[in-house]
Parts: structure tokens; C-alpha cells; sequence
């Protein structure tokens, strides 16, 4: 049902993130918590972004800089809800990283199509300036 979305897409992306941080629970991460304060590193941000995209049957859909753009399991279900939405009515299969408003559309192609080891990188770039 469509009010049941939002509590469907906040438990998939716990137990995405639970797994990828080795938690037994995922009811204990707050989805209002930021993902970064919970200890992610560059390469779980990766793993969690594969995982998504692989549980809801994307591919090369969602920016590596995913915890970036949308900091906590809320800010992340909102940006998914509105995706799978124009998915739904249109058939939008613009990757999330050319539709971010956060940075300018040349800068996020570029991420689009930089390998893993590069984003891990820039990730790694990004947070030592935090």
C-alpha cells in the first residue's frame, strides 16, 4: 500500500546498513541518525550503496556519494520514495547522481562514471575536510 512504502523503504535500508555495519539489531540505528557518525568508511558506503541498488533491482542508478547527499536513513527513504515515484510515472531512469540538486550536473556525471576505487577516494578526500 502506498502509505506503507515510506515503513518498507526505512526496515530494507536499516537492515542494508545494519548488514553492512555487522549490527545484530536494525531497529537500534535511528533513522534519524547521521550514517556517518555511525562509523561508515568509504568502502561500506560503497557496500551499502550496492546493496540498495541491488535490493531494489537497480543498477548504476545511485551516486557513491549516497551518505553525503542524504545523510540518515530518513533523508535516504525520501530521496528513494521520490525516485521509485517518478520511476512509477514517468519512467525515470536518470541516475540519482545527475538528478542532485547538491552539486552542479557536470561534477555529478563525473561521479556517475568514476570506478569504486575512484569515488573511494573522493569519499576519502571528503571526509578528511570534515
Amino acid at each position: 500500500m502506498p502509505g506503507d512504502r515510506e515503513d518498507v523503504l526505512v526496515a530494507f535500508v536499516r537492515e542494508q546498513l545494519a548488514a553492512v555495519l555487522r549490527v545484530a539489531s536494525p531497529e537500534q540505528i535511528d533513522r534519524r541518525q547521521r550514517l556517518v557518525d555511525l562509523g561508515l568508511d568509504s568502502l561500506m558506503v560503497v557496500e551499502l550503496r550496492n546493496r540498495v541498488e541491488g535490493g531494489l533491482g537497480w543498477k548504476d542508478v545511485l551516486s557513491a556519494t549516497l551518505v553525503y547527499d542524504y545523510p540518515s536513513i530518513e533523508a535516504l527513504v525520501q530521496f528513494l520514495l521520490a525516485r521509485l515515484a517518478r520511476m512509477a510515472e514517468g519512467g525515470d531512469d536518470t541516475p540519482a547522481s545527475q538528478t542532485s540538486s547538491a552539486r552542479p550536473p557536470d561534477l555529478a556525471a563525473a561521479i556517475h562514471e568514476m570506478s569504486d576505487e575512484e569515488a573511494e577516494a573522493l569519499l576519502i578526500e571528503k571526509l578528511g575536510t570534515l
